[in-house]
């Protein structure tokens, strides 16, 4: 019988199907000395070239040719740990790391654990990136995410109303970059725009901020500068009731400040289902005075002319801040393979604002003397209770995913919906306006 190049590369496939196939899919998690998942931790196979690291919840999976073989697992702030494994008594294992480990040189009186995870993660990363968990920027007192934010290395951001609002990563503006809450696009409140509003998300509510300056191929391709992504907290193994209050006082307006938390989280069902909620609540009065100028030359062409103001504005704003935020997160654990998990988020901010400009504009030489307009103007609102113009924007987001492995192949899926919106009920403005007034320097 002849053999033919077909029937080679025929046994050739099959051949190589079944070796494939004929590997075992070793799986396990990864926990602290306090049953707390450990992401980013190394997991490598002793005496071959494999390797693989946790997930955000601690998990991994690799598949492996052996049925008997050592494994080393290393994480940042713990002694690594070196066990046998046997695939026919055990594929799934429970890794517990439960010594910290102390330099000779160095008394440790405070571990930032979280922080720890973060940097684990922060080194598998394939980009350039940072990770910081909220162990870290929680010892802030940093409203909104944008306050948080201003604190890495890379990015700087711009004010309203003494708060952080819009990012820019790498010094690109923030249209060119992407707000993402758990891997989901976040939208701008602002019509026509691509800024994402910052200061309307709570630091309080967010467990994780990943910061991506380099977009690789298996992120979305509608960023330059790079990408934010915001990763909201599941409930931990133990239960848990936080409550914060805090408060302050300002002396511009001569009114107090308000701020509070709340979150509960607990498990049931052996650990198999999830639960935790957060509300947040934030009031607080400002006042401030701006000033800002535009200058030019009486001689456009002459850098040697007389230099003179061509718009000159004297600003005061007196403005009350209300923000609000919930969410909820819902895991379900079918298996060590299966996962499912809804979340939701919901923030309002109210912005109760009075200005009041004096502006002087249109400035021209007119012989020995300058002429120009003179504006004042006043913006509030019309409402019944206030008098002050609303600026009202809202955001939400609902989320369902799972993740699922299946032998060789490893599925994650997610269904979201994200919306947000700006109103501005009842605004009003009131302008006087005098034209060719002289203006005399003083």
């Amino acid at each position: 019988m002849r053999i033919t190049p077909f029937y080679i590369l025929v046994l050739m496939f099959l051949f190589s199907f079944h070796f494939g196939y004929s590997q075992n899919n070793f799986s396990g998690i990864v926990l602290d000395y306090n049953n707390n998942p450990l992401p980013g931790a190394d997991i490598q196979i002793l005496g071959t070239n494999q390797f693989t690291y946790t997930d955000l919840e601690g998990k991994f999976s690799v598949l492996v040719k052996q049925e008997q073989f050592d494994i080393l697992v290393s994480y940042i702030g713990f002694e690594d740990k070196k066990l046998s494994i046997d695939m026919i008594k055990s594929p799934y294992i429970e890794i517990v790391l439960d010594n910290t480990l102390f330099l000779n040189e160095i008394v440790v009186n405070a571990n930032l654990e979280g922080q720890s995870k973060a940097l684990n993660v922060q080194r598998n990363k394939i980009n350039m990136s940072n990770i910081v968990s909220e162990e870290q920027f929680s010892r802030f007192p940093d409203a909104n995410m944008g306050d948080a934010l201003k604190r890495l290395p890379g990015i700087n951001v711009q004010y309203d109303q003494g708060e952080a609002r819009f990012a820019n990563i790498r010094g690109t503006s923030p249209e060119l970059n992407s707000i993402t809450l758990n891997g989901e696009r976040v939208p701008s409140a602002e019509a026509e725009k691509r800024f994402v509003q910052l200061d309307l998300i709570p630091s309080d509510m967010v467990e994780t901020i990943e910061v991506n300056k380099a977009v690789t191929p298996d992120m979305d391709a509608d960023a330059i500068g790079g990408s934010i992504n915001l990763v909201t907290k599941n409930a931990g193994k133990n239960p848990e009731l936080n409550i914060n209050l805090g408060s302050g006082y300002s002396f511009l307006t001569e009114k107090p400040i308000f701020k509070t938390k709340i979150q509960a989280e607990k498990r049931f069902f052996e650990n198999k289902l999830g639960i935790i909620l957060d509300a947040s609540l934030l009031n607080r009065f400002t006042r401030s005075d701006d000033i800002e100028a535009e200058w030019n030359y009486s001689d456009e062409n002459n850098k040697n002319s007389t230099a003179f103001t061509e718009d000159f504005q004297i600003r005061q704003y007196a403005v009350q801040r209300f923000r609000q935020s919930y969410s909820g997160q819902f895991d379900y654990n079918i298996n060590q393979n299966h996962n499912l998990k809804l979340g939701g988020m919901y923030t309002k901010r109210e912005d109760w604002e009075n200005r009041y400009r004096y502006r002087i504009k249109d400035i021209e030489e007119d012989g020995n003397a300058y002429v120009g307009t003179i504006e004042r103007e006043t913006k509030g609102g019309s409402t019944s209770n206030k008098g002050a113009r609303l600026e009202d924007q809202q955001t939400y987001s609902l989320n369902l995913g799972g993740e699922h492995k299946l032998n060789r192949l490893n599925i994650d899926w997610s269904i979201a919906k994200l919306h947000a919106q700006e109103d501005r009920p009842h605004e009003r403005y009131i302008n006087y306006r005098l034209k060719n007034i002289e203006l005399k320097t003083d």
